[in-house]
């Protein structure tokens, strides 16, 4: 079982997820599992559905779907900084 492994074990294989929120989403698996998304060093936002399938899209559909990607990422980032103070971010990708 995957919770039997080391927790620096369990980070790299959340850094390998493709994107951020598949990793935040972990945390609901169990109490070990809540912050350990905090320590990944590699962090991916991408919208989804991405854009370029959902065509096409008002002028206003994308201005809100904008800034719930941005409040998202910047909760995230938030989040990230007040649970895991030590952890630096290696990689990050933020794509539009």
């Amino acid at each position: 079982l995957l919770s039997g492994l080391c927790d620096d074990v369990l980070v790299n294989i959340l850094s390998l997820v493709l994107d951020a929120s598949d990793a935040v989403r972990t945390g609901v698996l169990s109490r070990r599992w809540r912050r350990l998304w905090a320590r990944v060093p590699v962090l991916r936002f991408t919208p989804w559905p991405p854009y370029r399938i959902c065509r096409p899209y008002w002028p206003d559909d994308i201005t809100e779907r904008n800034e719930r990607f941005i409040a998202f990422t910047s909760n995230v980032l938030a989040l990230r900084a007040q649970q895991s103070r030590d952890a630096a971010i290696e990689h990050l990708e933020i794509s539009f």
